[in-house]
């Protein structure tokens, strides 16, 4: 009889534990290429901890895109959370999304300066998020994580020639060829000198808006316009280290196998990615640049905004979430246990975090943000960009030929009638003015 009765009672304990709550349900979005490495439902999971150690009736649930779920969308990222957010208007109240996509999404995106507090903005205010997280003036995300490139120097090989790490394009260049000439004459014919990563997808237009960003003038120096020396300087270099330290093929190597290299050792120099784990026989610094001390770093990573269409009440909670995700507590746990980047530049000023991660080197990271504010379509300026560039970097097109090409992606040409600019447009408005009377006539 007791034992029914305690039976009785746990049953109703348990009842009571899994009744739900008056909560909030906010719903998240998101996609990954891979499940395993992603940290959106670390932070999702990490906020509904908080908040039910803190009485927040606020509960997350998230909702993974991967390649092995989404057979029902396309198959294109960016195409994926902008149907979602055109068919879907209230499904979802935060999105996470690549930080190239703030301009394409930021019609559909709150400006988080009406939602959080100007000290929380403050905190990105003062890197490259105010590139990456803003169209317009409006704030339409935050970055949960943030991405950068570095230069990996095999200190192995440079330690056995008495070499020092590259700081310009030319001493790499110089270092590389001596090693490699050594080292073939050893045997090692197999050994990469420089990877470049220029293959037939985004990371080739990341390599090269790196490798122009680091020919200006000075470090606090603009980008460069395509028509200038400096871009034209940048595309010919990047032709002679292929020549010197490269190939076709090489440069062609996708991520996967740049990764199998790092792990391998099978290079001299790589540009990749700054992972957590890499074979020690590499040593990482800033990527070199034209001038020492002028350097460049393509910005990756994924910013968090929240859908303009809900209701206020529900943008005001998502905000509270947002805010937790974005919080100088919370990127300093995703720097010290996960190994991700954060766009707090102060973050890299604390002595916990500084004991785990190089501070110094990502303090000193030149970013270059992708130029996805230049049109309403970055896939296909991506795509047409890049296409110009391999017809240099592979074909027979010379660098201002090419340059020009793809500035024109953008341009928009007027002709103007003034004899003081040319005759062509005066005679081009003779002739269809001619047409019109003609026609009117007739």
């Amino acid at each position: 009889m007791y034992m029914k009765l305690i039976i009785y009672l746990i049953l109703l304990f348990h009842i009571f534990l899994e009744k739900k709550c008056n909560c909030t349900n906010l719903n998240v979005v998101a996609f990954s290429y891979t499940e395993s490495t992603q940290v959106f439902t670390v932070v999702v999971n990490k906020f509904n901890e908080y908040a039910r150690k803190n009485n927040i009736d606020i509960n997350l649930k998230i909702e993974l895109y991967t390649e092995n779920n989404s057979t029902s969308v396309v198959d294109d990222f960016g195409s994926t959370i902008e149907l979602l957010l055109k068919k879907n208007k209230n499904k979802y109240d935060l999105y996470f999304y690549d930080n190239m996509y703030s301009p394409r999404y930021s019609s559909y995106l709150v400006d988080l300066r009406d939602w959080l507090p100007e000290e929380h903005i403050a905190m990105y205010s003062s890197g490259i998020a105010s590139e990456s997280c803003t169209y317009k003036g409006k704030w339409v995300g935050l970055p949960l994580t943030t991405e950068y490139v570095v230069l990996y120097s095999n200190t192995g090989l440079l330690n056995k020639y008495e070499k020092e790490i590259p700081k310009t394009w030319d001493e790499l260049i110089e270092t590389g060829k001596f090693i490699l000439e050594n080292e073939r004459k050893n045997g090692n014919i197999d050994l990469i000198g420089y990877n470049g990563l220029f293959p037939e997808q985004e990371a080739a237009i990341m390599s090269a808006l790196e490798f122009i960003y680091s020919f200006r003038k000075t470090k606090d120096s603009p980008y460069p316009k395509y028509t200038d020396q400096e871009a034209i300087d940048a595309l010919n270099k990047i032709k002679e280290v292929k020549d010197a330290l490269s190939s076709d093929e090489i440069f062609k190597m996708n991520e996967v196998n740049t990764v199998i290299n790092l792990f391998s050792g099978n290079a001299l120099f790589l540009r990749f990615f700054d992972l957590p784990i890499a074979n020690p026989v590499y040593n990482k610094t800033i990527l070199v640049g034209n001038k020492e001390g002028v350097s460049a770093s393509s910005l990756g990573g994924s910013n968090i905004g929240i859908n303009r269409a809900i209701s206020n009440t529900k943008i005001k909670d998502a905000a509270k979430v947002l805010e937790f995700f974005t919080s100088f507590e919370t990127q300093k746990y995703l720097v010290t246990k996960h190994f991700l980047a954060s766009g707090i530049k102060s973050l890299y000023d604390d002595e916990d975090v500084c004991k785990i991660v190089n501070c110094e080197l990502i303090k000193n990271i030149q970013f270059i943000a992708r130029p996805s504010s230049l049109t309403n379509n970055y896939n296909e300026y991506s795509t047409t960009f890049r296409n110009y560039l391999y017809e240099f970097l592979y074909g027979d097109k010379n660098a201002e030929e090419v340059l020009n090409k793809i500035n024109d992606i953008t341009k928009i040409y007027k002709i103007s009638i003034k004899l003081s600019h040319s005759s062509s447009g005066l005679i081009i408005f003779i002739i269809n003015m001619i047409i019109c009377i003609i026609t009117i006539i007739t």
